[in-house]
């Protein structure tokens, strides 16, 4: 699938908020890069990035108005605005959603999390008995962070553990 950004104008259809430089330039600055660059060679980067925007518009209720009825993705919002009162613009809405992605699509894929987002911690065969790992749940809490100036209800830090997607490349 190809990747259509977001730019924060409502485009049509878009199916992604960041790109992979965008990702790139985001893990950079937190010294995620070496680990970024490593998940760009095992998986299709474009892929990732669709998948946790994805994710995001399947878990998130955003708060305001949807911008136009013919735009792809949730965000561009109307009537946002930041806690100090100034006007939250589209551009501005989708940066955001651009960091949220990018730190979601490395989380998602450097875990191998599968579609149901629990990780199988132990497999026992033929008597098929399994233990899933519980102890990265809080890991999501800083998509949750990210995206707390847009959203009104839903989150990852506690809800990976029942989480699906319609496509895992």
């Amino acid at each position: 699938m190809t990747l259509i950004l977001e730019d924060g104008t409502g485009v049509v259809s878009a199916n992604s908020y960041a790109n992979a430089s965008m990702a790139a330039d985001y893990h950079a600055v937190r010294g995620n890069i070496t680990q970024w660059l490593a998940m760009e060679t095992a998986f299709a980067v474009d892929g990732m990035l669709i998948d946790a925007t994805r994710l995001l518009e399947q878990t998130f209720v955003w708060l305001g108005t949807i911008a136009t009825t013919t735009q792809g993705l949730g965000l561009p919002r109307l009537t946002l605005t930041m806690k100090d009162g100034r006007a939250f613009n589209g551009a501005a809405q989708v940066a955001i959603a651009a960091d949220a992605v990018s730190e979601l699509s490395l989380k998602l894929y450097s875990h191998r999390i599968p579609a149901d987002g629990r990780i199988v911690k132990s497999l026992t065969l033929p008597d098929a008995s399994w233990t899933y790992d519980t102890s990265r749940v809080g890991e999501y809490q800083e998509v949750d962070r990210i995206l707390a100036p847009l959203i009104a209800a839903g989150g990852l830090g506690g809800g990976m553990k029942s989480a699906t997607l319609a496509r895992w490349s």
